[in-house]
C-alpha cells in the first residue's frame, strides 16, 4: 500500500487559548512546587489527572485489535491494526470525541482534520463497500 504523506508545517503561533493553558498549566505547576496548595486541591488534580488517563488507555483499547505479525510502524500494519467504531449515541461521542472513533482511517489519511472524518467515512464505504479492509 502506497502513501504520499502531505507536508506539514508547525504552526509560528499560538492562539490565545492555546496561551492560558500553558499559562495555567505553568501556574499549576509551579505552585504544586512552591507548596501553596491544599492536599484537597491535589487530590482532586491527581483523580482528575487519573480520569483523563484512564480513558485515554480505555480508547486505545477499543480502536486497536493489537494482532501480532506484520512489519513494526509500516502504513499497512497501522491501518490494519486499527478499528473504526462512528460515534453513535451519547456515551460514543463521550469516548470518543471529534470523530477519533474513525481510528483506521485516521492511520489511513492522518492529514484529514477530524470534522472531515464522518463524511470521508461515508465516502470510503460508498466507493470501496463496507466489506473493504
Amino acid at each position: 500500500m502506497a502513501c504520499v504523506w502531505p507536508h506539514y508545517v508547525a504552526p509560528t503561533t499560538q492562539t490565545g487559548s492555546e496561551l492560558v493553558s500553558e499559562l495555567a498549566c505553568s501556574l499549576w505547576s509551579w505552585a504544586i512546587l512552591a507548596g501553596v496548595l491544599p492536599w484537597r486541591v491535589l487530590l482532586a488534580g491527581a483523580l482528575a489527572l487519573g480520569l483523563a488517563t484512564g480513558v485515554s488507555d480505555l480508547r486505545g483499547e477499543l480502536l486497536h485489535r493489537f494482532e501480532p505479525g506484520g512489519a513494526l510502524g509500516t502504513l499497512e500494519r497501522q491501518v490494519r491494526g486499527s478499528v473504526n467504531l462512528p460515534a453513535r449515541g451519547l456515551v460514543a461521542r463521550v469516548l470518543f470525541p471529534m470523530g477519533i472513533g474513525y481510528h483506521a482511517l485516521h492511520h489511513l489519511a492522518p492529514w484529514l482534520p477530524y470534522h472531515a472524518l464522518p463524511a470521508a467515512h461515508a465516502h470510503a464505504l460508498e466507493a470501496l463497500g463496507p466489506t473493504s479492509t
